[in-house]
């Protein structure tokens, strides 16, 4: 099929080569904000790295397999489809900047940085998070 010439010019157009291959990538789908997806897509790469957005909601979310799966805090951010589950470190963060009380980041804006870590000993990517919005701790339940 791809030896006609209009076949080959219609999957040029849909793939962006001359090659019979197809980049699966393309087809897979993610439900969360990770590093690992932004390092794969290089246009969600170029609009979220490095720039700030607004966190919309914060939730608790079970994520894994069936009958293994672990409740986390995640967040959503304004402009941004998928929600990000959090790890330690992000929440060790936006709780210093923000206060224990996680309404309270509702509406604060953070810098979402692509970094490189380090997972059960393999390097990998990851999302650090990095409050924009003055710093100053909000009040926690117990003040």
């Amino acid at each position: 099929m791809l030896e006609n010439p209009y076949w080959k010019s219609v999957h040029k157009k849909l793939f962006g080569s001359d090659s019979k291959m197809v980049n699966v990538k393309k087809f897979l789908t993610t439900k969360y904000l990770t590093g690992k997806y932004l390092d794969e897509n290089t246009e969600e790469k170029e609009r979220i790295n490095h720039k700030p957005f607004v966190i919309d909601a914060v939730f608790v979310e079970s994520i894994g397999q069936p009958g293994k799966e672990q409740e986390k805090l995640a967040v959503r951010f304004k402009n941004i489809d998928m929600p990000m589950p959090l790890n330690q470190t992000n929440i060790s963060i936006l709780s210093a900047s923000f206060g224990d009380n996680t309404d309270n980041w509702v509406n604060e804006k953070v810098i979402i940085n692509l970094v490189n870590k380090t997972f059960q000993g393999n390097p990998t990517k990851g999302i650090d998070l990095e409050p924009v919005t003055g710093g100053k701790k909000k009040k926690t339940e117990e003040e």
